[in-house]
């Protein structure tokens, strides 16, 4: 079973060049973490090589940013707006793990609806 620990935490810096340009960086120092942005797809977009996490995995790093600090309510409605949008295509299973996790699971039943 997954535990809070495994759960990396994110870092938004800038990259400091003459043009800057936003980078996002991800710290994965937890078996989970590592395990989710190892099954990264890489694709190529017009800003580079980026890896694509899944909407599920997206859901976690929301859902434990706002776990982290509940005034992030842009976490919450980022995460309200994933289910709507792709609540037909959502594993349910991976997402019920990941709320159970942060012992939020009466949070994915509100969220649902």
């Amino acid at each position: 079973m997954m535990t809070s620990s495994t759960i990396s935490r994110c870092r938004h810096v800038q990259t400091g060049r003459t043009n800057p340009r936003s980078t996002i960086h991800v710290f994965a120092h937890r078996p989970l973490a590592r395990r989710l942005l190892a099954q990264a797809s890489v694709r190529e977009t017009p800003m580079g090589s980026m890896r694509i996490i899944s909407v599920e995995e997206l859901i976690g790093f929301k859902l434990q940013g706002f776990v982290n600090d509940a005034t992030q309510a842009r976490d919450l409605d980022d995460i309200r707006a994933l289910l709507k949008l792709h609540r037909a295509s959502l594993d349910m299973d991976e997402l019920r793990e990941y709320f159970a996790l942060f012992d939020k699971a009466e949070l994915l039943n509100e969220l649902l609806g």
